[in-house]
């Protein structure tokens, strides 16, 4: 059984997302070391009720043998029109990982929530690169463009942060 893209509702599936956004997902691309993790799930779930969040996931079996599932990955979208542009629906990602296992298969996954973004009259797709795990190339192969750089400071500290290098 191949691995299965689907649509799904925070609620339904954000317990099986906090161990993995808590240890792998946070330990592979968290910025600041010295600030843990710790979701704000009650304002994902009100953005869903409004219909401004999309919660996508990727989904395959455990084994051959038995028919449980177990979830690959996970990419959240932030959908709403633009604030400067009141015309354009646009869809940012907020946040995107796919169990290491399962990376194969991370430009089919990202462009099956595009597909599915577009249904619904989304113009434009934001997406997240860390400079550490940079997945450039893939997203140009989809038909992205690098649009413009963001960058961070920590106002809390004086002198280096404990950050990725």
């Amino acid at each position: 059984m191949p691995h299965q893209f689907g649509l799904e509702s925070v609620k339904q599936c954000y317990e099986e997302i906090i161990p993995v956004l808590r240890h792998e997902h946070w330990e592979e691309v968290g910025h600041y070391k010295d600030i843990p993790i710790d979701m704000q799930w009650d304002k994902y779930f009100t953005l869903q009720e409004m219909g401004k969040l999309r919660c996508f996931t990727i989904r395959g079996p455990v084994n051959e043998e038995f028919k449980t599932q177990e979830l690959f990955g996970y990419a959240f979208y932030i959908v709403d029109y633009h604030l400067h542009y009141k015309n354009t629906k646009v869809g940012g990602q907020d946040i995107l990982y796919i169990r290491k296992p399962h990376r194969g298969i991370g430009q089919s996954f990202i462009d099956y929530c595009d597909k599915e973004l577009a249904k619904e009259g989304v113009t434009t797709v934001t997406q997240h690169i860390k400079p550490w795990f940079d997945w450039s190339p893939m997203a140009e192969r989809l038909g992205y463009e690098k649009a413009e750089t963001i960058w961070t400071r920590r106002l809390d500290k004086e002198g280096p942060s404990e950050r990725r290098e």
